[in-house]
């Protein structure tokens, strides 16, 4: 696949949008992404589609959400450098929430066989990224259980703001 950044570019995109990790893990990430863009209210996933890409948000918000019978449930708003649809690593599964672009939303779209494959490949690659990633999960995780024990007093938190 090819980068989305120039060559002259492609270092300082990768330290700038992947900070916490190291500067090899980052540019190695941005010479296998590809970019697309969504636009306001554009459905990017949906629970159970087949898990075979993941996003780098770039710029933009992008809404993860459990559908629900009368309105979605917002689990977390997603911003610049937050990664999603990670799950696509796993090889194998479906999606378990929604995501949806809250403005214009630019990310970079990765392969998740081909990032599997150069995990494989470089190990050192694939700790970073997957320690980084298992990090992403535990928050997604925290996020959600806040939700769901809001949920149950009667209120949930919608842009980080409570909401009665």
């Amino acid at each position: 696949m090819q980068s989305v950044y120039s060559d002259s570019t492609e270092s300082e995109n990768g330290k700038a949008l992947f900070k916490s990790l190291d500067q090899r893990t980052a540019a190695k990430l941005v010479q296998i992404g590809i970019e697309a863009r969504f636009e306001p209210g554009e459905t990017i996933f949906r629970p159970h589609d087949e898990s075979g890409q993941f996003y780098c948000l770039i710029c933009g918000s992008i809404a993860l959400e459990k559908p629900g019978a009368e309105r979605a449930i917002r689990i977390e708003t997603l911003h610049g450098g937050d990664f999603v649809g990670w799950s696509a690593l796993l090889g194998s599964g479906t999606r378990h929430f929604q995501a949806r672009a809250l403005t214009r939303a630019v990310v970079l779209t990765f392969d998740g066989a081909l990032v599997r494959k150069a995990c494989e490949a470089d190990p050192r690659f694939g700790y970073d990224l997957m320690k980084h990633l298992l990090f992403v999960a535990t928050e997604r995780l925290d996020a959600t259980r806040i939700q769901l024990a809001e949920m149950q007093k009667g209120y949930v938190r919608d842009w980080g703001t409570a909401v009665a």
